[in-house]
């Protein structure tokens, strides 16, 4: 596990964008009393009262933050820290949370979901609809509200909040990656934060579903309205990404080459073991796996 450094990492965690996968790697970076994880309506993790809650001394003892917040939580945390996150491309987010939702069981037992949302869970609503409903502040600009630290009533984010999320990004951000450069982006991080090797395997996929060429143009449409924000936001991160990619030299192409083929080795053998272990039904061998799986060495 990583040595004490002289600063935390704060991950923000934007929904649908590979985070999952990202922090399940950052799982194999820290030990588990280093790592902070804040994720509203999780029993596993902490709520956000209860993050605010800590002392100063115990926060001090954490060495990552991550969590389904929006910027601004270094103020929250006494030492200096520095930031990281995962964009992913607007109109693509914006499917997976549409099937995400569609399958989400709280929409099935919450007694107090409104009509919409029950129309959703049935499968009467449309993507468009869902989108256009209001049904979900996660559907209009979620990675502008996430990065400018704002969160205004559906329809109501302002150019302003993308200037101000450019602006954090830039200021406050060591590495702002991409879901579809997902292993550029894991490089970036990796160099700049002193972790070891990520090696990883994909977590909470979502089943197949149509991608955004499969979409008639008033569905894209009504995701391009209510994410403007974030589609420009997303092509200032593609320059962000592409001059840290510039300023690593010529090694890090090289460097990147390599890094897919040990991992695609790592992933193969790691999904090996799983099977295994799922057949003998050994679950709490299988669990030991899992933490051990980080060994692996090519």
């Amino acid at each position: 596990m990583k040595a004490s450094n002289p600063f935390s990492t704060i991950f923000v965690h934007i929904p649908k964008t590979a985070g999952t996968t990202l922090r399940s790697i950052i799982e194999s970076q820290f030990a588990d009393n280093q790592l902070c994880a804040i994720y509203q309506g999780n029993a596993i993790y902490l709520e956000m009262s209860e993050f605010k809650s800590l002392s100063e001394d115990a926060k001090r003892n954490y060495q990552i933050f991550c969590g389904h917040f929006i910027f601004g939580i270094h103020s929250e945390i006494p030492q200096p820290t520095k930031y990281i996150t995962i964009l992913r491309d607007p109109v693509e987010r914006i499917i997976s949370l549409y099937h995400h939702h569609l399958k989400d069981v709280r929409f099935q037992t919450d007694k107090n979901s409104g009509p919409l949302r029950r129309q959703l869970q049935s499968g009467n609503l449309s993507l468009a609809d869902f989108v256009s409903s209001g049904i979900s502040l996660q559907a209009d600009n979620c990675q502008t509200r996430f990065l400018s630290g704002e969160g205004p009533e559906f329809g109501q984010c302002t150019y302003a909040m993308l200037a101000k999320a450019k602006k954090n990004l830039r200021t406050h951000f060591t590495v702002a990656g991409l879901t579809e450069r997902f292993d550029e982006s894991l490089l970036l991080i990796q160099k700049a934060l002193n972790w070891q090797q990520p090696y990883y395997v994909k977590q909470n996929i979502s089943a197949a579903h149509a991608n955004k060429e499969e979409l008639d143009e008033p569905t894209l449409d009504a995701i391009r309205q209510y994410n403007s924000l974030d589609i420009e936001l997303y092509e200032f991160v593609q320059e962000l990404l592409n001059e840290q990619i510039e300023n690593q030299g010529e090694d890090f192409q090289k460097a990147l080459a390599e890094f897919k083929i040990a991992n695609r080795k790592f992933a193969e053998k790691y999904n090996k073991w799983i099977l295994f272990y799922k057949l003998t039904s050994n679950t709490k061998n299988l669990y030991k796996l899992i933490k051990l799986r980080f060994k692996f060495k090519h």
